[in-house]
């Protein structure tokens, strides 16, 4: 999909000089990238969510005395 919305942009490389093989890097190293991110925050969420529920039911506990 990133790839039919960026046709113009594509074309203007192709313009510059670049190869075809050369923007299949850039949208493929895009791609790459964000997927990279993406999960290392997905990651880090879920760390920080399950040191939590490792102590809510501590906290629950102490609560009820």
């Amino acid at each position: 999909m990133a790839v039919r919305e960026r046709t113009r942009e594509m074309a203007i490389l192709r313009t510059l000089g670049y190869t075809p093989v050369e923007i299949l890097q850039l949208v493929l190293g895009e791609s790459v990238l964000i997927s990279l991110l993406g999960g290392v925050v997905g990651l880090v969420i879920a760390t920080v969510l399950a040191k939590g529920l490792q102590q809510a039911p501590a906290a629950v506990l102490v609560f009820r005395d």
